[in-house]
């Protein structure tokens, strides 16, 4: 096994979002080593992420060169028809000190920060699926799946005669659904997109 990179930490939600990041890094971007690129964490839920105290904390490592953070955007804040999740992330770095811009950029988001011990740490910001829909990472692999997939639509017309007896959320339910099934149904079930 590689050894860890604590230089560069990329802070994801949870366990599936890590792994689905790992996959994503070693198959689209042939990234092999991937603990050697970045220590890639699952915080345990994007309440840690919105916890001044967690975010402070991570910001006084003094190793720390970069910070990458992946959030779902999940819901649009109303006032300013952005997500949600962006909105309370951002708030959160201002309150840090950090000058995140009030919009995410469609390619991301890159700034830098200077810490408490005089270094300057990039740190950057995807939110799920694209940076400007409302989503997660489910949508953004749904997203991955060849348009001539041989199952995606009987998913998809599947699941509409489930959805109505569903006892979750519509919106955050159909694309995990759609992906979980989808990944049920491959050759090696659960395997993820190769």
């Amino acid at each position: 096994m590689a050894k860890v990179n604590k230089s560069n930490v990329l802070l994801v939600e949870g366990n599936d979002d890590k792994h689905v990041i790992i996959h994503f890094l070693k198959r689209y971007l042939n990234i092999e080593k991937v603990e050697a690129l970045a220590n890639i964490r699952d915080v345990g839920g994007k309440s840690n992420l919105f916890n001044e105290k967690f975010l402070g904390e991570e910001l006084k490592s003094f190793k720390l060169q970069r910070l990458g953070i992946v959030i779902d955007s999940d819901e649009l804040n109303p006032v300013e028809n952005i997500s949600a999740n962006w909105v309370k992330l951002r708030d959160l770095m201002k309150r840090l000190g950090m000058n995140p811009p009030d919009i995410p950029n469609s390619n991301g988001v890159i700034f830098k920060f200077k810490s408490e011990y005089d270094t300057v740490i990039k740190v950057g910001i995807w939110v799920m699926p694209n940076n400007e829909s409302v989503g997660a990472i489910e949508n953004f692999l749904l997203e991955l799946i060849p348009h001539d997939d041989e199952f995606i639509e009987h998913v998809k017309t599947c699941l509409e005669h489930v959805e109505p007896h569903a006892k979750t959320n519509r919106r955050t339910w159909l694309p995990k659904a759609q992906m979980r099934t989808w990944l049920a149904w491959q050759k090696e079930p659960g395997k993820v997109i190769s």
